[in-house]
């Protein structure tokens, strides 16, 4: 089968620890800030602009950055980076599921382009059901993530 593929959003990446972590308190976060810091990263495969930019800004600084896990699952990333006391990068839409305290801090140190993230919408090309396309059109019409995650798609299919 084909596989079509619509980009839906773009968000970047942000910085998150919990409010009783030091790096909360700063306004503005440099790469040396991150050195001692354990770090949750996704798996360098899933964001490989990301994850070099990152380990080139800490190099400059003089440090390898500490990173204690390389995963997929965001939400987990999320949860672990709060309770280690860690740090991670991540989409700012995920605010909506965050534990409380949670704090995402813009990332300045790095590229924007490094910090992009597009979320894309993958589908059976040759699916022509008014369901498939009807989902296609109303998940395109979203300015960002986390409108997607508020949509009420049940209106939209009846």
């Amino acid at each position: 089968p084909h596989i079509g593929v619509k980009a839906v959003s773009r968000d970047f990446l942000h910085l998150v620890t919990s409010r009783d972590h030091p790096l909360a308190r700063k306004e503005s976060v440099t790469a040396g800030d991150l050195r001692d810091v354990p770090l949750f990263l996704t798996l360098r495969q899933t964001r490989t602009g990301f994850y070099d930019a990152l380990l080139g800004a800490c190099r400059a600084a003089g440090f390898t950055p500490d990173i204690r896990t390389d995963v997929i699952q965001m939400p987990f990333i999320l949860n672990i980076a709060v309770m280690e006391r860690g740090a991670a990068f991540l989409p700012k839409f995920l605010d909506r599921i965050a534990p409380p305290g949670t704090i995402f801090r813009p990332c300045r140190f790095l590229p924007k382009q490094a910090l992009a993230m597009p979320l894309s919408l993958a589908y059976r090309a040759e699916d022509s059901s008014p369901l498939v396309r009807n989902f296609i059109a109303c998940a395109g019409s979203q300015r960002s993530p986390g409108d997607i995650m508020r949509v009420d798609l049940t209106a939209r299919f009846k």
